[in-house]
């Protein structure tokens, strides 16, 4: 009589069967979380439309006043940018120098930087700025830390062309740089900032003075998508989405819908700044030929919307940015003033006289950022706490002294102390014929 045959498990066995029943159980749990987190997703959403229909952003009904007069540059300014606190206003002007303000202590400069040669894009990113050159050079200074504290500027980057624009991420810890035909994206690591790689350039466009092709030239750029893809305008390419994790380059609109080709002065395509809403889902662009135009941002395409005449009395760069919770859009104009328009009719709203009038001005961009103030107190001891709204100036002659002029909001709701400002920076400057 045979005995049944007996398999003995090792103690190896046992754990390994063990550690599958464990992973196999966690799996289960982790699809679940994943689909509680959906759900949450959609839920949130939901909610968040429910809000914006109970409690729509309020239409534009202030208007602006003048706050105070900056007379410091000696020459048109190039660009503006307020700190993150809302404390201080960074100048690059043609003089070479830029400058530092605080507005808390009656606009006093606090700071200054002459370099070899004009600084033409500033921005700030918590307590650092970057300044972009007319040479290319890329650099980071500390001017409103201390003495103590103060570090040395450091050059992160020196690019081939003038650097004119800067977008950082939601996070800050990405930046994309117009340089002339490329768009520069960067990565801070470490506590320091890495140039990563360039943007493809788009697909030459366009035929004219015996076959050339048009140049190549960067605008603006905007980070969308929880910043996994950019939104780029050219001048004559229209605009193009880069996909980051696939590197993805394609066209999103024209110029072939603006172009025609038996005649380039008909091409109205030519865009010289854009914006992005609030929300990520509308862009406005300033062409050189006709004033705005108007796109919904859609999963494979913009959708031109409208367009408003602003027509200019020469071709050059007008800039144009979203304010009001996106519910109106601001720009600037050859005629010494900045021009504010309610966004669903394109209708002016107000307009912001800086010169006189008889000058041709020339504003090269807008930076706009959400400022929070530090809280003021009363006499009494109490905080007041407000909304507000600024915009900042400037304008310039070449040859005569230039101003930068900052406004205040206007209205019943505003106090003279506020603790968070929208604030814009637009520069109107002039260009020698």
């Amino acid at each position: 009589m045979s005995l049944p045959q007996v398999r003995c498990i090792s103690s190896e066995e046992t754990e390994i069967r063990q550690l599958e029943r464990r992973v196999a159980s966690a799996s289960s749990v982790a699809e679940t979380l994943r689909t509680d987190i959906v759900t949450l997703l959609k839920q949130l959403k939901q909610l968040e439309e429910f809000l914006h229909r109970a409690h729509p952003p309020r239409p534009m009904k202030s208007s602006y006043t003048q706050l105070g007069v900056l007379d410091a540059p000696t020459d048109f300014v190039h660009a503006l940018s307020f700190s993150l606190d809302g404390r201080y206003l960074a100048s690059a002007t043609n003089d070479e120098v830029v400058r530092v303000y605080d507005i808390q202590h009656g606009f006093a400069t606090i700071w200054e930087h002459k370099g070899p040669c004009p600084a033409t894009a500033v921005m700030w990113r918590d307590h650092t700025l970057f300044v972009g050159s007319m040479d290319g050079v890329l650099i980071c200074v500390y001017p409103t830390y201390s003495w103590i504290r103060r570090r040395r500027s450091e050059v992160i980057y020196t690019a081939d062309e003038p650097i004119s624009a800067m977008e950082f991420n939601t996070r800050g810890d990405y930046l994309l740089v117009c340089s002339g035909a490329d768009v520069l994206l960067f990565q801070k690591a470490s506590k320091k900032w890495k140039y990563q790689d360039f943007i493809p350039r788009p697909v030459a466009f366009g035929e004219f003075n015996d076959g050339d092709f048009y140049p190549i030239l960067a605008t603006s750029a905007h980070f969308l998508e929880n910043d996994k893809s950019c939104l780029i305008s050219y001048l004559h390419n229209g605009f193009w989405k880069v996909n980051f994790d696939t590197w993805e380059s394609r066209s999103y609109w024209g110029p072939h819908d603006s172009y025609d080709l038996g005649d380039s002065r008909r091409y109205f395509g030519r865009i010289a700044t854009s914006a992005k809403s609030p929300d990520s889902k509308s862009v406005v662009a300033a062409n050189l030929c006709q004033g705005l135009d108007w796109f919904k941002i859609m999963p494979d395409r913009l959708k031109k919307m409208s367009s408003t005449h602003q027509p200019q009395p020469i071709n050059i760069p007008l800039p144009v940015l979203f304010i009001d919770h996106g519910q109106a859009v601001i720009m600037g104009s050859t005629n010494g003033c900045a021009l504010i328009l309610e966004v669903k009719h394109g209708e002016k709203v107000q307009a912001l006289k800086h010169g006189s009038g008889n000058e041709i001005s020339r504003p090269p961009d807008i930076l706009f950022v959400n400022l929070i103030f530090p809280p003021s107190r009363s006499n009494m001891g109490d905080f007041i706490v407000g909304r507000s709204r600024m915009i900042a100036t400037g304008d310039g002659n070449r040859g005569q002294r230039s101003k930068i002029i900052l406004w205040i909001e206007n209205s019943e709701k505003s106090s003279s102390k506020f603790s968070r400002s929208w604030v814009v920076i637009l520069k109107i400057v002039s260009r020698p014929p």
